[in-house]
Order: C-alpha cells, then structure tokens, then sequence
C-alpha cells in the first residue's frame, strides 16, 4: 500500500455566523501553490446556514459542526489532534489569501527555526495595511519584571492569520479555551516565547482581512465588556496580583476621567448618540477593572472588597424594570439587553399542573413579576423545559450518568460578586476574603455543570440589577449583583447558557415537587444532603405522592459550606452510599460545589433542592411559605 505523504499544512477556520464570507475564503485557499495543504472548517453553531455551505460546496474540507458556539480558541483545538502538516495555518473565515502566501510562509518558518510562530502582512479591503505586530502585551509598562528575558522582540501578531508549528501548538495544549472569543491570540504568542520561542512576522506574503464579522449585530458595548473580560483574564494569568491591581487602579481612574469628561461635554458636542456611545464604552471598562478591584481586596472607594458599582443610570436596565413593573403591560422586555444572553428572549413561564395562588396570596401580587424568565429561543414553553428535565434525570438514573442540576438566585450573586449580602437565612461566607479564596473553585464547578448537567439562575426582569443612581449622586456607593452582574460573571469566565444546559430557576421546583419526579425516583435510593433532615416528614410527603424511595439523610453544616467544603468534603461523601441513585441538596450558595462532586463521584443526577427539601421536611415556614411553582393542583 502506498502511503500518502504528510501535508506541510494544516489550515484551520473557526467560523460562527459568516456564511457570506467563508466561500471566498476556502476558494483562496483552495488556489494555494507550491504546499500540500488539508484543510479544517469548525462551525460554531451558525444560525446562517454556513455549514451546510461548506458541506456541499467543498467537500474536501473536514467539516466539524458543533452544536453550540464553543468559542475561537475551544473550536481550534478540536481539531488539533488531528492536524497532520508540519504546521498550521490559524485563518479567520473573513480572510481571503492570495495562492503564494502560505508557499512564502511555510519557507520563512523553515529558515526560522527560533520562531514558533509567525503572521503576515494584513491589508484592509481598501488596499490599507493593518497594525497587526504588537511588541508589547497589554499592560506590560505597569509589570515589575514578570516578562523580562523572553526571546525576540516582537510580542504577538493579530490572529487573523497565524502559522505555528504543530508539534509545539500540541505540547502546549492549544488554546487556552479560558479564552472565548478575544485575547487568545496574545496568550499563545505569550506562552510560546515563555517556551523560548519566538514571534516572527513574514512581510512577503499579504493576506486580505475584512474584520470583525463574527461580532456583527452584537451591542458595542457587549464587545468592548467582552473584550476588557478577556484582557483581565490575560492580566490574571500572567501578571503578579499587584500588578494587576496597579492597572485596575490606572483603568479605573482613566476611565472615570474620560466619564467625566464626557459627561460635562454632552450640551456641547454634535453628534450626542456617537459620545453616550463612547461613554458606555469608558463604563464597561471601569465596571471591571472595579470588579477586579473587589475580587483582588484592593481598597475600593470605602475600604471592602465587594461588588462592582456602576456609575450612571444604565437606560437598558432602567427599561426592562419599567415594563416589568408595568401592570398590564403586555410588551415583554428585551433579553438581548443582557450579556451572554444571545439566542434567548423573555416569555411567561407557564407550566401545567401549576397553581402560584398561594405564591401570591402569601407574598403578594409583586411577586407575579417573577413570572416573566429567561427562555431560549429552541425552547417553546415551560412545559418544553419541564420534559428536558425529566429526560435528563430520568436517564441520568438510568444509565449512572452524573448529572448536576444547580440553581442561583440572589444569595449566589451576591457572593460571586464579593458582598456579604448572600447572608440571609443561612450564613454563606466568613468574610469577603474567604469569598474570594473560594470563587476559582466555584468557578471550576460552575464550568463542569455547564458541560455535564443544568444551571438554574433566576432572570427575571425586575432582578436584572440594582436601582442605578443618576448624576450627581454616582459618587455613592450601590451594591450591582442582579441577575446580569451573574451572567457577566458567567461570560468573564468563558461559561454560555445554552440550550442544554439551562432551565429556569422556578421549574427546578416546578419539577421537584410534581408526581413525575416522585415516581422517576419510587423503589430508588436517595440520599438527603442538608442541615435539617425529618425523615418521617420526607417519607409521608413521597407516600402522598404514591413514591416509596429508599431515603438516606447526610447530615451537612447549616453554615458556610460554600467556603469551606473542601475541609469537609471528604467526611460528607463517605456518609454517601456507593448504590445511591439520586441526591437532593440543601447547603444555599455551597449546593453548587455539593452537587457537582457527587455527579462526579457517584455518577448520579445531584438537585439543589432549596426550597423543595423544607416541603419535604415539612418545614415551608423556614422559606416563608409556599414560593412561585412549588404548589400543584
């Protein structure tokens, strides 16, 4: 058998939504002389039909389609594995090549081998050239030393066009898929000299870049937030902690200035709409770098760490609350206001069976507000969302998958934005020190629900964010962790709502409390994580719903489980039986990290339970009595 030689290249195009721009693309690269190329196409989930563009104009292409936008740097390392040239061409679906380029660049990695990787000439549509070497890192005149003695002298090229050696992209495990869509392309670069490597730039071979197109329809303000997320992810990873705190505090005090500025100029200037645009630009950057401030127990303003404080009015916010608080309002506010909530939309959760009369009787009619949550756009109704969770604990039982179901409320933003306000019934956190110590291990069990099993966040229009305070008054202090403080927190950290991996928080207990539930779990053993377990009261609550489980209760602390299970990890899960086949959770903020480590541990589904286990425990009282979707006909 004849065997087929290697390529010299391995091409690979992310592409997300930019069917328009792709064919002339892979046409470009198709014309490529003098190198044996193969090429890869990543589709994350585009909703304009550029798969199926690619899948029946180009066969030749190893087409990868995933089912959710994964991000630049994820997509690029599925197929890593894979690439079999002796280097690889990261290309930008927006870009087209002229057929000599990668001939020119392949030559001039060969001559160079000091150099891991290396750009080319970009030039704009126009015939224009684009700034794309930088020989510097963001930030870096305010490092202490933390760069010094790496080899070469260029920092990093723009990513819409990189070749890089296969082998070494491999020993450094790709991209960093922290990473969503911005700042990869400065953390590789980085990474590769840190390996003693350099940077190279091939100015004989010239490309054509449109730019940006991923981002079309995007809020500026979305892409300026997720761009400054993914600058601070860079700082963090790379910088001493000092060093980022000393480019917060220089960010916070440019961007209030040029606030300011702005602000004073508006009677003045002509073009009104292009300076409030400006302005949200200079807040976002100063919402972050304040949040960084917080996470890093700088002194903020009054002296400790707690959340992000935003400075002006946000007109966005302030409209969604008035038409929440609207009666008989019958316009639904726009969920494409939030960030990271692309693909979703705002729709009246009504789930059948239900009966929130008591809900409102007992809490008042405001609570009705609560009734209006996020949606995807894939998902019809509640119903829809009621079955998803069936089949997913349902199967879960079945087959032994682990599968976390983790809901957030007001009491988890509070904490994941540093405040002591997530002490309510229960104490959550010490201090904000101990809060912060914790996040990177909420962090890493948030991103393993997302992948694994279901988040709950409750969104609804009137917890988006705090009552924001008008000019003059922005020098005082207001605590900013609604609803869309936690999904920006969720986007910093590179973690997507999606069509799996979200229900809303009130079919959690829509499901928990129905029949359905009670007979996916009859004959079964479950096992009762919390603080306050009544067996007999949990055993008569299943029988009046035809369900005899087999429960087991794991007594678990009443406090601060969210700071300090690891310390007590160990003892709760040997309490656990190995047959156990499903876990209902009680532990507030803390059910996140319970919940995901025995989905890990025991391959079983694991509920955050909340106020389902004090009906269970006939202890409704403890919750204020009966709350929105736990009550059924």
């Amino acid at each position: 058998m004849t065997r087929v030689p290697a390529p010299d290249l391995s091409a690979v195009i992310v592409s997300y939504n930019t069917a328009d721009l792709i064919e002339a693309c892979l046409l470009s690269v198709r014309a490529s002389d003098g190198v044996s190329l193969e090429t890869f196409v990543v589709d994350n989930a585009s909703s304009d039909g550029g798969a199926a563009l690619v899948r029946e104009k180009f066969p030749w292409v190893r087409l990868v389609e995933n089912r959710e936008n994964r991000g630049f740097g994820a997509a690029n390392n599925q197929v890593l594995g894979e690439c079999a040239g002796r280097y690889i061409v990261l290309l930008n679906p927006d870009t087209e090549t002229t057929p000599e380029v990668f001939r020119r660049m392949t030559a001039w990695m060969d001559a160079n081998p000091e150099v891991g990787l290396a750009g080319p000439t970009v030039n704009n549509p126009d015939g224009s050239r684009q700034d794309t070497v930088s020989r510097t890192y963001p930030g870096q005149k305010r490092t202490a030393g933390e760069l010094s003695g790496l080899p070469g002298e260029i920092a990093c090229v723009m990513g819409a066009c990189q070749i890089v050696r296969t082998e070494l992209m491999r020993e450094l495990g790709g991209f960093d898929e922290e990473f969503f869509l911005y700042g990869e392309d400065q953390d590789l670069c980085l990474r590769i000299r840190k390996k003693g490597f350099g940077i190279g730039h091939v100015d004989d071979a010239v490309i054509l870049h449109h730019g940006g197109k991923s981002e079309r329809g995007a809020l500026p303000a979305d892409v300026w937030r997720k761009k400054a997320a993914a600058e601070y992810l860079f700082y963090r990873k790379h910088y001493r902690p000092e060093t980022v705190r000393r480019i917060a505090r220089a960010h916070r005090f440019r961007e209030i200035r040029k606030i300011l500025l702005t602000r004073f100029s508006l009677p003045f200037v002509r073009d009104r709409a292009r300076a409030l645009d400006r302005m949200e630009r200079y807040r976002v950057v100063y919402d972050i770098a304040v949040r960084q401030l917080a996470r890093g127990g700088d002194d903020v303003w009054r002296g400790r760490p707690g959340p992000a404080w935003r400075l002006f009015s946000g007109k966005r916010t302030d409209k969604i609350r008035e038409v929440a608080m609207c009666a008989g309002d019958n316009v639904m506010p726009r969920a494409d206001l939030l960030p990271g909530s692309a693909g979703f939309r705002f729709a009246s959760l009504v789930v059948a069976g239900i009966d929130n009369t008591r809900a409102v009787e007992r809490l008042g009619p405001g609570i009705r507000a609560e009734e209006v949550c996020l949606f995807h756009e894939e998902v019809a109704s509640g119903d829809a969302y009621m079955e998803m969770l069936v089949e997913r604990v349902t199967t879960g039982i079945r087959n032994g998958t682990g599968t976390p179901i983790v809901r957030f409320a007001d009491g988890e933003y509070a904490f994941y934005a540093g405040s002591l306000r997530c002490n309510g019934l229960y104490e959550q956190a010490e201090s904000p020190d101990a809060i912060r110590r914790s996040i990177p291990a909420h962090v890493a069990d948030i991103r393993y629900v997302a992948k694994t099993g279901i988040l709950a966040p409750l969104v609804f229009p009137g917890n988006i964010g705090p009552v924001r305070r008008k000019f003059p008054a922005f020098w005082k202090r207001s605590g900013d962790d609604g609803a869309a403080f936690f999904l920006e927190f969720l986007q910093e950290y590179g973690v997507r709502l999606s069509e799996t991996n979200y229900v809303p928080f009130y079919v959690v207990y829509a499901y928990l409390t129905s029949r359905t539930f009670a007979a996916a779990v009859d004959g079964r053993k479950v096992c009762i994580l919390n603080s306050d377990i009544d067996l007999a009261s949990c055993t008569a609550w299943f029988a009046a719903l035809s369900s005899r489980p087999s429960l087991v209760p794991v007594p678990i602390p009443v406090s601060y489980v969210a700071t300090r299970w690891d310390s007590i990890r160990d003892e709760v899960l040997r309490a656990v039986p190995q047959d156990v086949d499903l876990c209902l959770v009680g532990a507030g903020v803390g059910a996140l990290r319970v919940c995901a480590d025995l989905s890990r541990c025991y391959s079983v589904p694991a509920l955050d339970a909340g106020h389902a286990l004090n009906m269970m425990n006939d202890m409704e009282k403890k919750s204020m009595g009966p709350r929105l979707y736990s009550v059924h006909r």
